[in-house]
């Protein structure tokens, strides 16, 4: 990950409050401000790689579509 990487105050306020609401009080408490935007590139990431598979089921599932209408 790119040292440089910050998400925005928005996404990382967000995420602040997701993360009070699912972890342990002391284990939040433990997150440096750079473990917190190192969760959010990782959240980031997966969330791409989900949309990205979605995206590539749709466009076969429209290609199959497709060739049962020939």
């Amino acid at each position: 990950m790119s040292s440089s990487f910050k998400l925005s105050n928005t996404a990382y306020n967000e995420l602040i409050d997701i993360l009070k609401r699912q972890m342990n009080k002391d284990i939040f408490e433990s997150l440096s401000p750079e473990d917190i935007h190192h969760i959010g590139f990782h959240l980031l990431t997966v969330t791409n790689i989900q949309l990205r598979l979605a995206i590539k089921k749709e466009k076969l599932a429209l290609i199959d579509r497709t060739h049962d209408l020939s």
